[in-house]
């Protein structure tokens, strides 16, 4: 038999027998060394197959961020394009303006404007007359346009008194000119001051501006 076909047992044992006081410790050293030459190839033989996941691992996160990407860039893309559309087809669907009407209703809104203008003069000159019916004052406050109402809407207030000439309250009231309706009523008892009435007076005449 061939010294390679023996084991490495068998070697460390034959030349631990012809040799005298060094053999043994020098066999006992190289057995070590295969030792250490074996265990390094186990650890080396796992090490190439951990690498080996890692690699297939870290493609395999590579595809999955691929397809991520993709998917948000069409999500992105695709709402743009669906505005673009929608703009396009409400443009698409907008009437020509007539503008005839637009002639008229600009009409319109002159002309009661003027009929504001008109009433405000009118019940300037008056300034304040008695309620009929009952012990009391109307006084003017404010006419304006409304265009909430599409309508002038005049803004006063009503002071009662007592037989004995005091103050009992006050009515609050904007009335829309053309359908002579009240549209807003609010009353004071006692009476307020000048300043209070006319800061809820111009609180309702910011509701129908």
């Amino acid at each position: 038999m061939e010294w390679k076909e023996h084991s490495d047992d068998s070697l460390i044992g034959y030349a631990a027998s012809h040799l005298q006081h060094s053999g043994p410790a020098a066999m006992e050293m190289q057995r070590r060394l295969l030792v250490a030459i074996k265990d390094f190839n186990a650890g080396s033989s796992r090490q190439s197959a951990t690498m080996i996941r890692l690699t297939w691992a870290i493609a395999a996160l590579t595809v999955v961020l691929a397809v991520i990407a993709s998917v948000q860039l069409w999500a992105m893309l695709r709402p743009a394009s669906g505005t673009v559309l929608t703009s396009t087809t409400v443009a698409d669907q907008h009437a020509p303006v007539d503008p005839d009407g637009a002639r008229r209703e600009s009409q319109d809104l002159l002309l009661k404007k003027v009929q504001c203008q008109n009433y405000e003069q009118r019940l300037r000159k008056e300034a304040s007359e008695s309620v009929s019916g009952g012990l009391g004052m109307e006084v003017f406050y404010s006419v304006f346009y409304s265009g909430a109402k599409n309508s002038c809407l005049y803004a006063y207030y009503t002071l009662y008194q007592g037989k004995a000439g005091k103050d009992q309250g006050e009515i609050l009231q904007v009335r829309d000119v053309l359908t002579s309706q009240t549209v807003w009523f609010q009353e004071f008892k006692p009476s307020r001051s000048a300043g209070e009435v006319a800061a809820e007076l111009n609180k309702a005449i910011l509701q129908f501006q």
